[in-house]
This record gives structure tokens, sequence and C-alpha cells, in this order.
């Protein structure tokens, strides 16, 4: 029995220490004021409209080679012809792809949280 009562007390006493050290180590770090929030989030609203604006133009490019495509293979007779449009489609895509990919890398990454 008295080992019992100095090992509760010493239970007892890791439990408060921690019980008043833990809020203070969480309230250390204060974090970002309201206008570093409100900057950051116009950058990101920026970025996000860059952003949409690339695939936007990216999703057109494809829209249009697909419409070219398909009125070229409307009036292909032979499947020569149709390979040739498939091959433009085809060619067309893939450069608004790199366009697209090098708009994304001129863009950079999202802006970082403060």
């Amino acid at each position: 029995m008295k080992k019992v009562a100095p090992r509760v007390l010493l239970a007892l006493g890791l439990v408060a220490a921690l019980g008043l050290a833990l809020p203070v180590a969480a309230s250390a770090g204060s974090g970002p004021t309201p206008a570093q929030q409100h900057t950051y989030y116009q950058e990101l609203r920026q970025y996000q409209k860059s952003r949409n604006a690339i695939d936007a133009t990216f999703q057109a490019a494809v829209q249009l080679a697909r419409e070219a495509y398909f009125q070229a293979t409307g009036s292909a007779t032979t499947f020569a012809e149709r390979s040739v449009a498939r091959q433009v489609m085809e060619a067309a895509i893939i450069q608004a792809a790199a366009l697209r990919s090098q708009a994304l890398i001129s863009l950079g990454n999202p802006p970082a949280w403060p």
C-alpha cells in the first residue's frame, strides 16, 4: 500500500504538468495576421484565375482541333484523307498541350500559406 500512494501521486503530478504545459505549447505559434491571410487569399484567387484561363485556352484549342477534324472527315472520301485529318488533329492537340504545359510552368506554384 505504501508503494501505491507514491505512484498515484506521481501519476497525478504528470497529468497535472501535461495539462498545464500542453495548452501553453499549443498557443505558442500565433499564426498569420488577418492582413497576411487577406494577401494570401488575393494571391490564391489570382493564381486560380490564371490557371483557369490556361485550362480554358487549352480546352478551346482541343475543341477547335476536333471540330476541324470532324469537318475534314465529313468531306473525306478515302482512308488516306481521314488519316491525314486525324494526324492534323493529333498534332494540334499535342501543340496545345505543349503550350499549356509551358504556361503552367511559367505560372509556377500556388502561393504558400503565410
